[in-house]
């Protein structure tokens, strides 16, 4: 999905961290929680659009989405994650 060169130079766009390829299972409770009406972003908005992939945060807090191969760096659209 990403080119593992790629992923080592994205960084969080707020904590300026590494970020990590979520796997499967993360990516599968991240999309329930949106259809369910439950997963916010930073702004405390409901997430309506699916996604088909994301990077975590090292905190494990959030999740940049990755929408048609591409990743969301925006941090305003990063879904929290640490309570679903």
């Amino acid at each position: 999905m990403i080119d593992p060169k790629l992923l080592v130079m994205l960084r969080c766009p707020v904590e300026g961290t590494e970020l990590f390829l979520a796997e499967e299972p993360l990516i599968a409770q991240v999309q329930t929680a949106i259809e369910r009406g439950e997963a916010r972003d930073r702004l405390e908005q409901k997430v309506d659009e699916g996604i088909e992939g994301g990077l975590v945060s090292a905190a494990r807090q959030w999740l940049y989405p990755i929408r048609g191969g591409i990743p969301t760096l925006v941090a305003e659209e990063a879904i929290r994650i640490d309570d679903l």
